[in-house]
């Protein structure tokens, strides 16, 4: 480094480097990122619905489903809008500004000649910069142009002819500060909001002059320094450095070609090794160094002002390359990239015939010829430079002018984009057309149309618009775009064609080789996604999203993985779509995991993944460390989630369904179905299975006949059931009789025969049926406690079926014990004791409970039932109490548990929270004898008569006389004494 600068007189010269190196690396960035730098990925994350049964269970001869989500997350890609980002504009302005200044100092330092025409060039392209366009002072003439020309001129003048000795470095000074002086009087004169985006475009325009002169420049450096390290061997005989030269230098000057061929499209593959931007930033950095070897051209005075000429130049180039690059405006990367290709193989050729036909001997003779190279013998170097300009003008003819036009292009794309950002629309398109028109088959200009079009509405021009954008300068964005185009217009042949015709072109593509795979999923091609999917599986950056995917692949698939496989996959990963979809697979073949150590995610705000994530877990009923009903409420409390909580709803119903927790799941079913009228009839049938499971059939009727109402077929035979069950056996035939004179559904039809058959018959007409267990069944489950015990029992030993019979014989303790017949029903436990009959957990607690018996109270751990286990300490802490609350209040339909709760807490003294256990229960259990019994007493003690009066009123409608006097009596001794009380408390 201390050699390069060693001919500089001061360090100044390194900043001005630096900046030109800095430049140079955000044109390599932004020119590497391509299309990249103004188009985006959009990764769209779907959900696939999957119906399943949550749970499922037989009441009598029919089976119940609890359905639910099982989610399946897909994401594809979509492309974005290009960005125009404004700001890069000020980068090329900024960079022109230095760069222009630093040119002046250089001309402003030569001889009168040079000098002249240096300055005609310079005060042209100030010309050509449009001010005017900026409105200083209000005004669109050119005087303030003139005026900047001409003091640009006298300045020149000055230095030229009578301030010679003044250091280059002073000279940019001063030009910088006209120029900027200039800057600030058109901020502050000019009457529009954005004067330098005014400008730009012009600038755009003038920077290209001082760009294709860097371009020329360096044109020939790397042939020079392929010369250069020939030379550093030299001294020997035997290296053939002459040879290796030649070598070198044709395979460069063939690889130059190459590029020439590839950017006129005489060839379609990319045979080159080496790019223009590549052969550009080398040629600048070698032409750092030769520098001072130029002295043998123009004099020692060049040292100076050759440096500050090259570096303005640099600056210039550079600039304006890194904002085009950065905007992605392709055409004025090609016409750039072609005069870099025109420049270098006329150049680079010129001066390797150059050097062959002055040094070829001695290079032969492996002398170091660098050293001398500038000293022409028999071809002058100028000759050659001309030569090369020819060239250049040849090749640039010979293509009908195409880099002129590409650029020209570019300037009107600037046009477009900032119409765009200023929101003038229909101006932005003109400009673009212009930029299509100039610039062939740009990528530019017809993505910005298809924009426009797009968002018009006009389908027909984005489609064709968008096929343009793929001849020149194709790019995977558009290829997504045009088949996600298709996608939406339902035409999936062409999506998936346009996807995979891309893919040809860019076989690198995750994203085209991802929405390939997707639309095979949903065409049922599972071998093939799956086959495009493995392909990034190792990626680094889509690793995840191709995971998921996959997933969503095989849970569609017959392929299966282990229950301990699963577990290990999702708790070894963070990612909730992946997370997800591994539930959703194991969703889809019915196995619960158990995940516990899972760490659910700490912010409350959902996206769908997450939400997929949650809902897979609750269809799982996987085993976790947390509380998954508390997690989704306190998503629910979140504003944000709005989009999300009908599913989150649903979820919270699950969640507390799965945690026996039938009171909260009855009530969110009432908010849901509420909320959401177009789902009312699937919320209420569901209310009636919840309510059915549990034997309240009434209850359950009441919520069949309004989801019927509703408009949900699918409650037609759960309601006539429910209507059979509840023991209004007249309501009951004349539906079924009705279903079976209207319905057109075969299986509907077949059980409203059969039931109207089995309702009708009497005890002897079913007794002399042999062999017929399922009329004999249907028979005991629909009348069983309408019949004596032993008519009951005569006509359950007829059964021969093992199973029916234990399924019949529990169902009968089960109806009695939900219609207050506790001791009918702990005979019948007895009995099945006797016969070697299993009876249910629920019955044998409901009976103990119920009846307090002591015999079956002693079958209750504390271990396996936290009620008992509560209700039996001496002092109830508040602890203990709200546990109770919590175990007595999830079923409404466990009557067991609720009686033995309130009359445990009522003997303790916490009356008035056994009224409140019994309120929250008989308002979802409204046809339940025993807790509308117990809440009219309740109510007197808890001092609410009126309820108390209500309840009695609704009791009235449900039991018989004698019942109803017996209980009454019981009711007005107990509020005469609570009256009594009561007097005396005061």
């Amino acid at each position: 480094m201390k050699d390069i600068f060693s001919f500089l007189p001061d360090r100044i010269y390194l900043v001005l480097l630096i900046i030109l190196f800095s430049l140079s690396v955000i044109a390599i960035y932004h020119y590497n990122y391509g299309v990249e730098n103004s188009i985006d990925w959009l990764i769209t994350s779907n959900t696939d619905v999957q119906k399943v049964e949550v749970d499922s269970f037989q009441i009598g001869l029919f089976n119940f489903g609890i359905p639910g989500d099982n989610h399946l997350v897909w994401e594809t890609f979509s492309a974005t809008s290009m960005k125009i980002n404004l700001k890069y504009l000020y980068l090329m302005l900024i960079a022109f500004v230095i760069g222009i200044s630093l040119v002046h100092s250089a001309v402003s330092y030569l001889k009168r000649i040079p000098f002249v025409l240096g300055n005609v060039g310079l005060l042209f392209i100030v010309t050509t910069m449009h001010l005017e366009q900026a409105m200083p002072f209000g005004s669109t003439d050119r005087i303030p142009v003139y005026v900047l020309v001409a003091v640009l001129l006298g300045v020149g003048f000055l230095f030229q002819s009578f301030f010679q000795n003044i250091s280059v470095f002073l000279r940019f000074i001063v030009f910088l500060l006209i120029y900027s002086g200039a800057a600030v009087i058109l901020h502050y004169s000019s009457t529009i909001e954005d004067p330098y985006i005014a400008i730009a475009p012009y600038i755009y325009n003038s920077a290209g002059f001082l760009a294709v002169l860097f371009i020329v420049i360096v044109a020939q450096e790397v042939i020079y320094f392929i010369l250069f390290l020939s030379g550093k061997t030299a001294g020997s005989i035997n290296m053939n450095n002459g040879k290796h030269f030649m070598v070198i230098s044709t395979l460069y000057l063939i690889n130059i070609l190459l590029l020439y061929l590839r950017n006129a499209s005489h060839i379609r593959v990319e045979l080159s090794v080496l790019n223009e931007l590549t052969i550009l930033v080398v040629s600048t950095i070698i032409a750092v160094y030769t520098l001072k070897e130029k002295k043998v051209l123009f004099g020692d005075g060049f040292a100076s002002w050759g440096y500050y000429l090259f570096v303005g130049l640099g600056i210039v180039f550079f600039g304006l390359l890194g904002s085009q690059a950065a905007m992605a405006n392709d055409p004025a990367i090609d016409a750039i990239e072609d005069v870099i290709s025109y420049a270098h193989l006329a150049f680079g050729t010129m001066f390797f015939l150059y050097i062959i036909l002055n040094f070829l001997n001695p290079l032969l003779q492996n002398f170091q010829v660098h050293r001398i190279v500038y000293k022409e013998v028999n071809f002058p170097f100028v000759t050659s430079v001309l030569a090369g300009a020819v060239g250049v003008m040849a090749f640039f003819f010979g293509a009908d002018k195409v880099p002129y036009l590409e650029y020209r292009s570019g300037y009107y794309n600037i046009h477009g984009d900032i119409q765009m950002v200023q929101g003038n629309t229909g101006l932005a398109e003109q400009y673009y057309e212009a930029g299509a028109v100039y610039g062939g088959n740009n990528q530019k200009s017809y993505y910005q149309l298809a924009t426009i079009s797009a968002m018009r509405g006009n389908k027909i021009d984005f489609e064709g618009y968008m096929k343009n954008t793929f001849y020149k300068n194709p790019s995977d964005y558009a290829y997504v775009r045009l088949a996600d185009f298709y996608k939406n217009e339902g035409d999936f042949f062409n999506s998936l064609f346009t996807l995979r015709e891309g893919l040809q072109k860019f076989p690198e593509s995750t994203s085209l080789r991802n929405n390939i795979a997707v639309m095979y999923t949903n065409m049922n091609v599972l071998d093939s996604a799956l086959i495009y999917l493995d392909q990034d599986i190792f990626s680094k950056e889509w690793k995840n999203m191709s995971k998921s995917n996959s997933w969503y692949v095989l849970a569609k698939s017959n392929l299966n993985f282990s229950r301990d496989t699963l577990q290990q996959l999702i708790l070894n990963t963070s990612d909730p779509a992946v997370q997800s979809n591994y539930l959703g697979f194991a969703n889809a073949k019915k196995i619960q995991l158990d995940l516990r150590g899972l760490e659910i995610f700490e912010d409350s705000l959902l996206t769908n993944d997450k939400l997929s994530l949650l809902n897979n877990l609750v269809v799982n009923k996987a085993i976790i460390d947390f509380d998954i009903y508390n997690e989704i409420i306190e998503r629910v409390n979140v504003g944000e989630n709005v989009d999300y909580f009908s599913v989150l709803d649903y979820d919270a119903v699950l969640a507390a369904y799965n945690d026996g927790d039938y009171n909260t799941a009855l009530r969110l079913l009432d908010k849901i179905q509420g909320a959401s009228r177009s789902d009312k009839g699937h919320f209420l049938n569901l209310s009636g299975i919840l309510a059915y499971k549990n034997g309240a059939y009434k209850v359950a009727s009441e919520f069949f006949l309004r989801s019927l109402q509703a408009g949900d077929p699918t409650a037609a035979l759960n309601y006539g059931l429910a209507l059979s069950e509840s023991g209004n056996i007249t309501e009951a035939l004349a539906y079924w009789e009705r279903i079976e004179a209207t319905t057109n559904d075969t299986i509907l039809a077949q059980v409203s025969y059969n039931l109207l058959n089995n309702l009708t018959m009497s005890l002897s007409e079913v007794m002399e049926v042999d062999n017929d267990d399922f009329l004999k069944f249907q028979y005991l489950k629909i009348l069983g406690t309408k019949l004596g015990r032993d008519d009951f029992v005569q006509t359950w030993q007829t059964v021969t079926d093992d199973q029916a019979k234990a399924a019949v014989l529990n169902d009968q303790i089960f109806d009695l014990l939900n219609k207050g017949q506790t001791d009918e029903a702990l005979w019948f436990i007895r009995f099945a004791q006797e016969n070697q009959v299993v009876v249910s957990a629920p019955s044998v607690r409901e009976v103990a409970y119920l009846s307090n018996n002591i015999e079956y109270l002693s079958q209750l751990s504390t271990d396996t039932d936290p009620l008992y286990s509560l209700l039996s300490r001496d002092n109830l802490d508040s602890l203990a109490l709200q546990g109770i609350v919590k175990f007595a209040s999830k079923n409404p339909f466990d009557i067991g548990a609720i009686l033995y709760a309130v009359n445990g807490l009522k003997e303790k003294g916490h009356v008035q929270m056994a009224y409140d256990i019994l309120l929250s229960t008989s308002e979802l259990n409204a046809y339940s004898i025993p807790l509308i019994k117990s809440f009219a007493l309740t109510a007197l003690e808890a001092n609410f008569p009126n309820y108390g009066e209500t309840a009695l009123l609704q009791l009235y409608s449900l039991v018989d006389s004698e019942e109803y006097s017996t209980f009454a009596a019981r009711y007005d001794e107990l509020k005469r004494e609570v009256e009594s009380r009561d007097v005396w408390d005061f």
